[in-house]
Parts: structure tokens; sequence; C-alpha cells
């Protein structure tokens, strides 16, 4: 005969917010493993400063602006 377990939902948000946790903890552990290392810590910068530089030209060129060298065009 199987048994039922009841699992309410306090258990649930319980064991989620066990999970939550655990993921902070974790977080929190690559960030000062990040920052603690310049080995880790210049290619992570590099990396977030071409994102966002990348991102602000997308966000340029859906406004319609165009780069210097598209005015000659080719006939």
């Amino acid at each position: 005969m199987p048994i039922a377990l009841a699992i309410t939902v306090s258990d649930v948000f319980s064991s989620l917010g066990e999970v939550f946790d655990l993921l902070m903890e974790q977080f929190a552990t690559t960030v000062s493993t990040i920052t603690s290392n310049p080995l880790f810590f210049v290619p992570v910068l590099l990396g977030f400063g071409g994102g966002l530089i990348m991102a602000g030209v997308k966000v340029m060129r859906k406004f319609g602006v165009r780069g210097m060298s598209s005015g000659r065009r080719r006939r």
C-alpha cells in the first residue's frame, strides 16, 4: 500500500526559501571570488563594458543613427 505524502503550501514556501538562500550564498561566493582575483576581475569588467557599449550601439541604431561611413553610398 503506497504511503500518501502530505505536502502543504507552507512546506513548498519553506523549500523555496531554502533554495533561494542557497542561490544567494553561491552568488555571493562567486562575486567575492571574481573581485578578489585580478585574473578574473579584468576580463569580467571588459566583458561588461563591451556589453554596455554594444547595447548602446544597438539602441542608437534603433533610433536611426547611422555611422560615419554610411554617408558615402555606392551607386
